[in-house]
């Protein structure tokens, strides 16, 4: 969403200005009387106030791009390419991202992962519902399309083909605010986990 770039890309010239900041301010040299030592420590104290506040301002990107370089490390490790080994699925960063409302790069983790895993219910159900949020119908029918080829439980297609039902039919502000709790936290009215999990459990574990 093209409003998501703009609030991302503000928060990095922020964060670059408040570095540039905490460079300016940072006392130059060694100071030798007592006033220029107080002067000193309360520079010192508002650069590192200022760095710390840049460094928060990009913590969601770093956090990302850390999990995915972890990712890849240990995917490598204990699922290597050589061996015909794929890493299973990751529904964490989904979360990540749509927690962040990130709802493009979830979709994209959520095509990886039926991708690599064609018969996981749960990332169907996961792309539709990102999709939606993300404001691309034409994605949450390519999820719902896949579904219907690739899985071969029939309860499974019913599940996701009531995902995207609900999804559709639900206020663009509800899905978006809906929490996002771990499979075992139980099971709702419909006998689902936390209303995505259907027979497999919730994917936003």
């Amino acid at each position: 969403m093209d409003r998501q770039i703009l609030i991302i890309g503000i928060r990095w010239i922020a964060a670059i200005g408040l570095l540039v900041a905490a460079f300016v301010f940072a006392p130059k040299g060694t100071p030798t009387e007592e006033a220029n030592v107080t002067q000193a420590a309360a520079l010192t104290f508002k650069s590192i106030v200022m760095l710390l506040a840049a460094v928060g301002l990009v913590v969601p990107e770093v956090i990302a791009l850390v999990t995915r370089g972890a990712q890849a490390v240990l995917g490598s490790i204990f699922f290597p390419s050589e061996a015909g080994v794929i890493a299973p699925p990751n529904y964490k960063i989904v979360r990540f991202y749509r927690q962040e409302a990130r709802y493009e790069e979830a979709v994209e983790q959520c095509f990886v992962i039926v991708t690599n895993h064609p018969h996981e219910a749960r990332a169907y159900a996961a792309g539709i519902e990102n999709a939606i949020l993300a404001g691309s119908a034409e994605d949450a029918e390519k999820f719902l399309a896949m579904a219907r080829r690739k899985l071969e439980n029939p309860e499974e297609v019913e599940y996701v083909e009531t995902i995207h039902t609900r999804a559709k039919e639900m206020e663009y502000e509800d899905l978006a605010a809906e929490e996002m709790e771990p499979d075992e936290n139980g099971e709702n009215e419909d006998g689902y986990a936390n209303g995505y999990g259907g027979p497999t459990g919730g994917y936003g574990a």
